[in-house]
């Protein structure tokens, strides 16, 4: 029985960071859809669901905390889960990520690309390759 991969949004301003992870993703075996801010990842959600977000805090047009107050506004039975990536460690504003239902957050400077990948699935208990494999 074959099984659909795994979907991500990724929400990234930075264009080269956002193609990056694009790319690690889609390798890692998800379906990858990118938005550049946060106007962008709205109209993705409510186009799509993802099985996960990846989305950068500080965002043109609406920022990460917003698009997540929106999603878990808009669709409170999905529990769509939401991993937040910012390069400040302002611990007020992780905690309000953290309150308003984020998964995680991941520090940018601290993480490479492939170590992202790596924590996201341990985050959701998954690994896409296998579920794009049809494996348990």
């Amino acid at each position: 029985m074959s099984h659909s991969p795994k979907s991500i949004l990724i929400v990234e301003d930075d264009g080269l960071m956002r193609a990056s992870l694009a790319r690690q993703f889609t390798e890692a075996g998800y379906a990858v859809t990118a938005a550049a801010d946060g106007e962008e990842a709205v109209k993705a959600l409510d186009h799509e669901t993802p099985d996960v977000v990846l989305c950068d805090i500080i965002l043109p047009k609406l920022d990460g905390i917003e698009v997540l107050e929106y999603a878990m506004a808009q669709w409170p039975e999905k529990h769509i889960p939401f991993i937040m990536l910012t390069t400040s460690d302002d611990i007020g504003t992780v905690a309000r990520a953290m309150d308003k239902g984020a998964l995680a957050y991941l520090l940018k400077s601290d993480n490479q690309i492939d170590v992202v990948v790596k924590v996201v699935e341990t985050k959701l208990g998954l690994s896409p390759r296998a579920t794009a494999e049809g494996a348990p």
